[in-house]
């Protein structure tokens, strides 16, 4: 048996990318601005993406926050997911400065398993040679963002078929991952750094641990 496959019959880790890793924040709100711009419109980008974190969804913003009547909305919220992975906007995601390191660390201590939803599958095999983290992963499970949670689900089946008695750890920083643990009975931790803020955890009474570093200190505190 290899090294990496013993590690995976111990432990292994379940990483999201967007919002975890990856800080792709700015593409949502870019892909945003440029579509916009084309109806004469604008955004504050900071506003934009802090209303999304409070669990909004970009189509409520575009018609409660701007005003724009639903059937617009609507066809603007479908252009922007057309094009919210073209290789071109994905040049502008980078990770987060904590990621390295820890995938350092966790690579050491267990298998990792990339588990996300994509469209472009060919844009994030490239985004993730780019950003160098690609040979941290033992394996990268890609679900379709139509049908994220139950392909996650089966994918975490799969998992836990393979590697029955390795403890699983689920880190991410949305509802996905947070309800992805629980139906499994999962140890999990959520970033507030991402897609969603404290302020929106808390209210669900959800700890969470404001970037990677914090998230590494709980995990062997407490190994």
């Amino acid at each position: 048996m290899s090294v990496r496959e013993d590690l995976l019959q111990k432990r292994i880790f379940i990483m999201d990318l967007d919002g975890t890793l990856i800080d792709s924040r700015k593409r949502h709100a870019v892909v945003m601005e440029e579509i916009l711009a084309h109806t004469k419109r604008s955004i504050d980008p900071e506003e934009y993406m802090n209303y999304k974190a409070e669990g909004n969804s970009g189509l409520k913003y575009l018609n409660e926050v701007m005003g724009i009547d639903m059937p617009d909305a609507r066809e603007i919220q479908q252009e922007w997911k057309a094009r919210i992975e073209f290789s071109g906007y994905l040049l502008t995601d980078e990770l987060y400065p904590d990621a390295v390191s820890f995938l350092n660390t966790v690579f050491e201590k267990g298998g990792v398993i990339f588990l996300t939803a994509r469209k472009n599958k060919t844009g994030l095999d490239g985004e993730l040679k780019r950003l160098a983290i690609l040979p941290y992963a033992d394996y990268t499970i890609v679900a379709d963002p139509d049908d994220a949670m139950s392909q996650k689900e089966r994918a975490v089946s799969v998992i836990r078929e393979a590697y029955p008695e390795a403890r699983l750890t689920v880190i991410g920083d949305t509802e996905n991952e947070y309800e992805l643990a629980q139906k499994f009975g999962l140890e999990c931790m959520i970033l507030n750094c991402g897609f969603r803020s404290r302020q929106y955890w808390e209210k669900r009474g959800v700890k969470t641990y404001s970037c990677l570093g914090d998230v590494l200190r709980e995990l062997f505190r407490t190994a």
